[in-house]
């Protein structure tokens, strides 16, 4: 049988979420923002790329978060998040935090059927890179 000859009545319902990106944005490439966000630290804060979040509490560093553009070739991905430290904290405490968030949406869940027999798997994955050892 020919692909064309399959229409959307004749696939299961849940044939259209599969591979279906449940984080938005994950690509980085909505930056409304601006250029680059400076000096965030002290308090938790957008960096420009849209729906994600530097989030930072009790620590001394700053960081500024850009939108660069990413190793296409190498990993598929034509954006990326840029952290760079600009400001180091000397006296790291237990409670210094400082982390890269993005949040999912509800809307984007539903399909998982989360809290029924039904529930579906989820497998997460991301790519990173650091110029540290």
């Amino acid at each position: 049988m020919a692909v064309s000859t399959i229409s959307a009545t004749g696939l299961a319902g849940s044939v259209s979420q599969i591979g279906k990106n449940i984080i938005i944005n994950g690509s980085h490439e909505v930056a409304q923002r601006s250029a680059a966000v400076t000096g965030m630290g002290a308090a938790s804060g957008y960096t420009q790329v849209d729906m994600w979040h530097i989030i930072a509490s009790g620590t001394a560093g700053r960081v500024t978060g850009s939108q660069v553009a990413g190793p296409l070739a190498a990993t598929g991905h034509g954006n990326a998040v840029k952290i760079d430290v600009t400001t180091v904290d000397s006296s790291v405490a237990s409670g210094d935090i400082m982390s890269l968030r993005t949040s999912v949406e509800a809307q984007n869940l539903q399909q998982l059927q989360w809290g029924v027999a039904t529930a579906k798997s989820v497998t997460l994955s991301f790519w990173m890179k650091s110029p540290k050892a």
